[in-house]
């Protein structure tokens, strides 16, 4: 689900919907750019440079942008009852305007923090915190295109936009846990750790903006009255208060600390385990050679 844009001023490539796809193809490549870079130090260099280009690029746009403004409808989506049937349900949240060019210069800050932080980032195989900083950096980013009213094709569907770059963070932190010479039992445990620690800030914005107002999709203070997952069969649709402990467990709590981790888990923790596999047979092989 696509928020609403409008866009006030002078036309620009943003506008064209061939170009749209050509920014949601460079947002992906650029987040997961950065985090095979993080993995393999070979490739940082080649990062850079991309990452240079995509900031002059990002410049040229702030150029032509113009001085009118950009309005986005923020909206979160929730199973609810429309005609009497279960159907995902927009509840709209907030509608944001802001000059035209601010998203861009967003985009300018972003990758100018990669071009330092892949310059500065150590070789250690064994660590992940910057695949860490990646997650981190990349959802501040999301929400702040939210915020910038960028073209909606960069945050939609709104509830999944920091997935496009918390998926590949924990993909290359699960590669270099795996590549760590650790036990399984101790990847599988800093990999569990790893989500965690990029999930909670998700859930702790959440649970203020949604106490606050303060805008976002982890806002959900209007989505009072939804049917919780099972609900149809159970018990229901229900009524909740606006900022309250059940709201906040429902729409924010249970998919950012059980349900999102639990596929994220599944995922990369298989493909640690198969990247710890190939690293064990690869020595085999060695051992093999050389005796």
């Amino acid at each position: 689900m696509q928020g609403k844009e409008i866009w006030n001023g002078e036309p620009v490539l943003a506008t064209i919907p061939l170009m749209q796809f050509a920014l949601l193809g460079i947002q992906a490549l650029a987040f997961v750019g950065v985090a095979v870079a993080t993995a393999v130090p070979a490739l940082r260099l080649k990062a850079i440079g991309a990452l240079l280009v995509l900031a002059i690029g990002c410049g040229i746009g702030i150029a032509v942008a113009g001085g009118g403004d950009r309005t986005l409808e923020i909206n979160h989506r929730f199973s609810a009852y429309v005609e009497m049937q279960v159907e995902n349900k927009e509840f709209v949240i907030e509608t944001v305007t802001a000059p035209g060019a601010v998203w861009l210069t967003i985009c300018v800050g972003f990758f100018g923090l990669w071009v330092v932080g892949l310059r500065l980032s150590r070789d250690s195989a064994g660590a992940f915190g910057v695949p860490l900083l990646l997650a981190w950096s990349g959802v501040a980013l999301q929400l702040l295109l939210e915020k910038s009213a960028a073209p909606s094709i960069l945050l939609s569907p709104f509830d999944f936009a920091p997935d496009r770059v918390l998926f590949p963070a924990t993909l290359a932190g699960a590669y270099l846990l795996a590549k760590s010479g650790r036990k399984i039992l101790h990847v599988f445990l800093y990999l569990s750790l790893f989500i965690a620690v990029t999930r909670l800030p998700l859930a702790v914005f959440g649970t203020l903006a949604t106490r606050g107002e303060w805008g976002t999709h982890l806002d959900v203070h209007g989505t009072v009255f939804f049917v919780p997952p099972g609900g149809a069969t159970t018990v229901g649709p229900i009524e909740v208060e606006a900022g309250g402990a059940e709201q906040l467990f429902w729409l924010i709590w249970a998919p950012h600390l059980i349900v999102y981790p639990f596929f994220y888990m599944m995922s990369t923790g298989g493909f640690a385990f198969l990247k710890m596999m190939w690293e064990r047979q690869k020595e085999v092989d060695r051992a093999a050679a050389t005796s």
